[in-house]
């Protein structure tokens, strides 16, 4: 029948259909379909597309009948034993749909997508080693699947070893270069393997700067390890005495791996006294080569870049504009991160409008924080697959149902959005959405701004980004409303957070939807106990302050409440520590006290995001299981009253009543 017209006919008919189902048209599609079968009930392409449109409908076994047809008629096509999968999965027969699955893979071994399903369910089963393999056979084949990439990411980030395991650094070394790259995610497990490959009891441990691995983690990530941070403050404290010409090529290298990383950290880590004198020294030093219109040595410069940015020094603007030697070599990363792109942020920052001038006190101290310490400091975006923003909340809540209005192309505020890390995220997951992204701080706008050039995405396809410098408790100047309003981490930093969250709430469409992330009372007692001795000692928010107390806790014993602030990403960066542990304003909350200002502001409580990765559902369903929405606050607080280890904060999603 398929060389005949009607055999022709049908086919048309059917790819009509392909399409309509491609846009979620399964009512159109579905006729279609019907009539093909009819005319033909050996077509396998019918059976398969009956097969999604029925499973659209909630009738999964009529569905599996359907497409197990369409497998038999074409025993070859992979995609058909992998739609075989997808429902046999849906119906809770995972080990079928493994074997299903596998042979999709034996029917066509580059399919990615049958891979990274394969991945997602043996990590579901808990095959944790058969995910990983599975992952990483689907990042092979597809290097930009995003969702493939952050389920190998997930496992080799929890990854564990008794000993060095070259496969396993070279898996994550492999995720880290390529073009997804999650730093974040990947630091914890790459610290593990350094530690055990190199001998860091040791007085002065000997690292490797030609290690592709050792390198490509003190590039590119915030190293989060206390022990590798005293090697390599110990290695920095030894270079710095000794003179930099006479430096063989080894120290060289490993002196441009520590200035990267202390880029990347702020220059986090303790100085002595001697330490600073010398640095001093050499500062003057440099300023004046560069008043007399010379250029300084590249390993002088290379010496306190590893300190300090080379911004930094008096007449940067003009060592950025001479040609010198090192420059496009060795130093080229050195110069771009520490001068070249600190001053392109300083150009930006002026051309950022200003909705309104910063006039609460509160909000003022909170700009002159994050102006001396743009927060936080990022070198590459989490990788973010598309999303629909309804799809994405359905996903989340099952027991809600999203606006209709919440579509691709959505209005969103983001309020607080820093160095724009978080506005990357929202924009790469909503592309077509229309962003207005707020901030008190220029120096955090400023950098947001180059990160968003860069990273080309300061418009979108149908949507783009406007960045303001703004208060939120003047942010009702904004035109509205938004469809979504996100504010993470941001709201706690106000005198009286409730009023910025009033602001937010007039901006949200009824019917919009809310993202909010706040400090938890209880799962933050080590930074609680650290702001305590703090305040009752005095200890100011400089540079030194900060380096000098991370010295005193990480020479602290281990055990009690400094530990868990000690395991925190953030107590390794400058800009992040001093928002952990020495921010100007901070406020906690409490499920109880969330639930009494969403009733003051007329929100509706949706639910929490992650409580499933963090083991929290499960506790809920077995003590509450009369709610499985997990979207009563009242057994929130019971239970996080009885946890022993509370999170250290809440992200939640809350609605405004409406259409």
């Amino acid at each position: 029948m398929a060389g005949s017209s009607k055999g022709r006919t049908i086919k048309k008919a059917l790819e009509r259909a392909e399409r309509l189902l491609a846009a979620g048209d399964a009512a159109k599609a579905a006729p279609l379909v019907e009539d093909a079968l009819r005319q033909d009930p050996e077509s396998a392409q019918a059976h398969h597309l009956a097969a999604r449109i029925v499973a659209g409908g909630g009738n999964l076994a009529a569905a599996l009948a359907h497409a197990k047809r369409a497998c038999d008629l074409a025993p070859d096509d992979a995609g058909y034993l992998t739609t075989i999968a997808q429902l046999l999965q849906a119906t809770g027969r995972d080990a079928e749909a493994a074997g299903a699955l596998r042979a999709a893979l034996r029917q066509d071994p580059n399919s990615a997508k049958a891979a990274a399903r394969l991945g997602f369910l043996l990590r579901r089963m808990g095959d944790l080693g058969g995910a990983l393999g599975a992952f990483g056979r689907a990042v092979t084949l597809d290097r930009s699947g995003v969702n493939a990439y952050l389920g190998w990411v997930d496992l080799l980030g929890r990854a564990t070893t008794p000993a060095y395991d070259a496969a396993l650094a070279e898996d994550l070394l492999a995720a880290l270069e390529g073009p997804l790259s999650a730093p974040e995610e990947l630091a914890p497990a790459i610290a593990r393997q350094l530690r055990q490959k190199y001998d860091f009891a040791a007085a002065a441990p000997v690292l490797d700067a030609s290690d592709p691995l050792l390198a490509a983690y003190l590039e590119r990530c915030l190293n989060v390890d206390p022990v590798i941070e005293t090697a390599l403050a110990t290695e920095r404290a030894r270079l710095i005495g000794v003179d930099a010409e006479a430096w063989p090529a080894p120290e060289a290298a490993m002196a441009r791996l520590i200035a990267l990383q202390g880029f990347v950290n702020e220059y986090v880590m303790f100085e002595s006294d001697a330490e600073r004198a010398a640095l001093a020294a050499l500062g003057d030093g440099l300023e004046t080569t560069l008043a007399a219109g010379e250029v300084p040595a590249p390993r002088r410069l290379l010496t306190y870049a590893m300190y300090r940015p080379l911004s930094s020094l008096a007449g940067a603007e003009r060592l950025a504009e001479l040609d010198w030697p090192g420059r496009a070599g060795d130093l080229a990363d050195v110069v771009r991160l520490t001068l070249a792109d600190a001053l392109t942020e300083r150009r930006l920052r002026d051309t950022i409008p200003a909705l309104s001038k910063i006039a609460d006190a509160t909000s003022r101290k909170v700009r002159d924080q994050y102006e001396e310490h743009p927060y936080p400091r990022w070198t590459a975006p989490t990788p973010q697959a598309a999303q629909h923003p309804a799809e994405l909340l359905s996903a989340m809540f099952r027991h809600f149902e999203p606006p209709k209005f919440l579509d691709e192309r959505l209005s969103v505020l983001i309020a607080g959005c820093g160095t724009g890390r978080h506005t990357v995220a929202v924009a790469k997951a909503f592309p077509k959405a229309r962003i207005t992204a707020i901030d008190l701080s220029r120096a955090s706008l400023g950098f947001g701004l180059r990160m968003l050039t860069e990273l080309g995405i300061t418009k979108g396809r149908g949507g783009g980004i406007r960045l303001l410098q703004v208060d939120i408790l003047d942010a009702a100047r904004l035109e509205g409303p938004f469809d979504m309003v996100q504010s993470v981490g941001v709201l706690h930093h106000i005198a009286e957070p409730i009023a910025g969250w009033r602001v937010l709430a007039s901006l949200l469409r009824p019917g919009g939807v809310m993202k909010i992330g706040l400090y938890a009372e209880r799962g933050r007692r080590g930074v609680l106990k650290c702001r305590d001795i703090i305040a009752a000692e005095g200890i100011g928010s400089t540079d030194a302050d900060m380096r000098a107390f991370r010295h005193r806790l990480l020479a602290a014993p281990p055990g009690g409440d400094f530990d868990k602030v000690m395991q925190r990403a953030d107590f390794y960066s400058l800009s992040m520590c001093r928002d952990l542990l020495f921010h100007v304003q901070e406020v906690c909350y409490t499920p109880a006290r969330i639930k009494s200002e969403l009733a003051e502001l007329g929100l509706e409580f949706v639910g929490f995001e992650e409580v499933e990765a963090l083991g929290l559902a499960a506790q809920y369903r077995e003590r509450f299981p009369s709610n499985p929405a997990l979207d009563d606050l009242d057994n929130w607080e019971a239970l996080e009253a009885v946890l022993d280890d509370p999170p250290e904060g809440y992200v939640f999603w809350c609605r405004k009543p409406g259409p």
